[in-house]
Order: C-alpha cells, then structure tokens, then sequence
C-alpha cells in the first residue's frame, strides 16, 4: 500500500514540474513579444549571422540587403528539405510548422546557427557569411539533423 502512495506522489511531482516548465517558458515567451538570438563568429573564416524569431510568424531578420535564399520548414519531425546550398552572404529561413517545439542548433562548432526554442508558427533567419558545409540539429530530437552548404 506505501509502495503506490509513493507511485502515485512520483507521477504528480513529475507532471506539475513537466506543467511548470511549458508553463513559464510559454509565459516568458509571450512576454517577450518577439524571440532574438544573436551569432557572432571569432574568425572570418566563420559564418556569422544576423538572426530574430517572432511569435506572430513574421521574419524581420537583417537588413534590406539580407536575400532569403532558401526556406526550410520543420515538419513531421523532419528539416524539410534537410540539406540546401546558398550563396556567401545569403541567408536561410527556417520555419517550424510541427506542433511541438524544435531548435535550430549548429553541430559542427562553426559558429552556425542558434536558434533557441521555435514553438509552432515561429521562424528563425540566420545569413551565411562564410564558404563552407554547417550542419545543424535540434536540441530536443538530436535525429532531426541538417546541413547548409555555402559556396562562393
């Protein structure tokens, strides 16, 4: 009988704290009003981006000389398509149209991109700023991977 009582304590604590998180990261976030993250790169042999996510969907990314060049949406667990190919300079939207929360997250060290967490309808820019192969990942689904290939 104390076996269950202590079952059924272990279940609650776990779905209020599971109810907790969505709960204050869904509150910051809709207190913030619009989502930034920032790259900067330590080398010009390094991409560096200008990025800026925004609840109502709407990219505002850069400047008017930033060219979207390729759009990836996040979809059935999936980077769709999982590799593009852009010009130096250019840059990358991505969009999550998933139902649940994703990141864009360089894997490779080289200083790619960082989105932080996409919940539905939120996109995410970052511009390539160097020739290069950048792959990136989702934090939370480590299978859902992608590259960005940059070439002159």
């Amino acid at each position: 009988m104390r076996k269950s009582y202590i079952i059924v304590i272990v279940i609650v604590v776990i779905a209020l704290l599971g109810g907790g998180v969505w709960f204050f990261t869904k509150k910051s976030d809709d207190d913030a009003g619009t989502k930034t993250a920032a790259s900067s790169a330590n080398s010009s042999e390094l991409a560096t981006g200008s990025t800026e996510t925004s609840l109502a969907g709407t990219d505002t990314a850069g400047t008017a000389d930033d060219t979207v060049a390729a759009e990836v949406s996040i979809v059935n667990m999936t980077f769709a398509p999982s590799n593009v190919t852009v010009k130096k300079g250019s840059m990358v939207k991505w969009t999550n149209k998933d139902s649940m929360a994703h990141t864009v997250t360089e894997s490779d060290t080289k200083n790619g991109p960082n989105s932080g967490t996409l919940n539905k309808g939120d996109t995410y820019s970052f511009t390539y700023s160097a020739v290069g192969t950048y792959s990136y990942r989702c934090d939370f689904h480590p299978n859902m991977t992608g590259t960005v290939t940059v070439t002159e």
